[in-house]
C-alpha cells in the first residue's frame, strides 16, 4: 500500500530536517487524509490488519461537490454503472447487473 509508505517517507524526511513548518503544513494534512481514507474504505480483521473488501464498489469517494459529471464506470464482475451528478447530487444512476446495486457504497461529494 503506497499511501502509508509515503507518510513513512515524509516522516523520515522530517526526522532529517526537523522542519516543524513542513510537518504542520504538509505532512500532518496528508497523513490525516490518508488515515481518513483507510478508516472509511478498509475494515480490519481479528488481528487488527486492514482488509480491503473487493466486492464493494465505492462510488464518488473523492469527487468534488462543485464538479458536475456524466459517468460510465466499468467495475469488477462485469458491472457497468452509469450516472449523472449535478451540484453534488446524484441525478441518475443505472447499475447493470441490478444485483450489484447492493454492493455499492455511494459516497456523497
Amino acid at each position: 500500500m503506497a499511501a502509508p509508505e509515503l507518510v513513512h517517507m515524509m516522516l523520515d524526511y522530517y526526522d532529517f530536517l526537523s522542519d516543524s513548518v513542513l510537518l504542520q503544513e504538509k505532512i500532518v494534512p496528508v497523513a490525516n487524509d490518508i488515515m481518513k481514507f483507510f478508516d472509511n474504505f478498509y475494515t480490519t480483521n481479528e488481528d487488527g490488519k486492514w482488509v480491503m473488501n473487493p466486492s464493494k464498489i465505492y462510488l464518488l469517494p473523492a469527487w468534488p461537490k462543485e464538479w458536475d459529471i456524466d459517468f460510465k464506470l466499468h467495475a469488477p464482475k462485469n458491472t457497468v454503472i452509469t450516472g449523472k451528478v449535478v451540484n453534488g447530487e446524484i441525478q441518475s444512476l443505472d447499475v447493470n447487473p441490478v444485483s450489484r446495486k447492493n454492493d455499492m457504497v455511494i459516497c456523497t461529494p
